[in-house]
């Protein structure tokens, strides 16, 4: 299973309206207006990189500028 995908499974699973996912803050949920970390150390820029990667078409992927897709 895609790194992504279980994100997005513990989003579904917690009923959360959003995943966010920025670079230096942990991945969190927004839940019911109030956000809530689900991992413990901060995303960097290469790992949401990753992230995208993975459900990203190579079309989209170049335009987002992310070398070798």
């Amino acid at each position: 299973m895609a790194r992504l995908d279980k994100l997005i499974q513990v989003m579904q699973e917690q009923r959360a309206e959003a995943l966010q996912l920025a670079a230096g803050k942990p991945a969190s949920l927004m839940q019911n207006g109030s956000i809530r970390p689900i991992t413990r150390d901060p995303l960097n820029d290469a790992q949401i990189q990753g992230l995208v990667r993975e459900i990203a078409s190579a079309e989209t992927a170049s335009q987002l500028g992310f070398a070798d897709v």
